[in-house]
């Protein structure tokens, strides 16, 4: 299911009953998309000198980790410079747009339908 799709599909939820609670819901699930990531492996190679890698393997050997783990470590405890797909970016920015606005009252919104309705043919 697409994105848009998914969004369609929770917003025609949440209008309907327990507003509130279907969109605190519904962003939930967008920030744990935006925070998932799918992890894959591959080899680096750099050119550093060699006092560096000595340095860094010893670093290393005394956390009791590898050095590819340390290196992991390092790059990962910079999140905020972490880089994000383009469907994370925009579930972001929706996210970001929800929640500026105030929960959905249906009620009211009836109310004021059926006030104008009142008005138009009065």
């Amino acid at each position: 299911m697409t994105i848009k799709k998914r969004i369609r599909k929770e917003n025609q939820k949440k209008v309907s009953s327990n507003g509130i609670q279907r969109k605190c819901a519904f962003l939930e699930k967008i920030r744990t998309f935006t925070k998932t990531r799918i992890i894959m492996k591959t080899k680096l190679t750099l050119t550093v000198k060699k006092s560096v890698i000595e340095a860094a393997k010893r670093k290393a050997k005394n956390q009791g980790i590898s050095l590819s783990q340390m290196f992991e470590e390092i790059f990962e405890s910079m999140g905020s410079n972490q880089i994000k797909t383009a469907p994370q970016r925009a579930a972001e920015m929706l996210i970001n747009r929800l929640e500026k606005y105030d929960s959905i009252n249906e009620l009211e919104d009836k109310k004021l339908i059926k006030e104008h309705v009142k008005r138009k043919f009065a």
